[in-house]
């Protein structure tokens, strides 16, 4: 699958599902899909991931974050 295929697969689903399903991939994909993310999209599912209990799992996403 294609990350631009990824990323409007991630988007038809809500937030949560959404960063639980990125937890399920590898970071660098992960990482591939969310640079496919406009910001307030990203943004969205990342904090959803964190406020499920997905911070550490999400690491590698948050931390691509910070460096924008």
């Amino acid at each position: 699958m294609s990350t631009t295929d990824a990323a409007d697969e991630i988007l038809s689903l809500s937030n949560k599902n959404a960063s639980q399903l990125l937890t399920e991939v590898s970071d660098d994909f992960a990482v591939k899909i969310r640079g496919k993310l406009d910001t307030e999209d990203a943004t969205d599912i990342l904090e959803a991931g964190v406020d499920n209990g997905l911070a550490d799992e999400l690491g590698a996403l948050l931390n691509d974050v910070d460096d924008e």
